[in-house]
């Protein structure tokens, strides 16, 4: 294998291993924002509001899409 295609190769298994380092900092990232926004969600008067609910659902995204990404790259 000439010097070109191993760099190739070693700079694509770096790059999937940023990917992944990404994936699982976004998840634990927005599991410690819901963790903070909903961990009293079931309180008696704990109000929440629509930016909560919203982060709600795009964290739901963000697990989806990283979760996939996490399944692929291990294939």
């Amino acid at each position: 294998m000439s010097t070109l295609a191993h760099a190739k190769v070693h700079a694509a298994g770096i790059r999937q291993g940023m990917r992944r380092v990404l994936d699982v900092a976004l998840i634990a990232g927005f599991l410690a924002v819901d963790f903070f926004f909903f961990h009293d969600i079931f309180k008696s008067g704990e109000v929440t509001s629509l930016p909560q609910y919203m982060t709600g659902v795009l964290s739901l995204a963000v697990f989806a899409i990283c979760a996939q990404s996490l399944l692929k790259s291990s294939r």
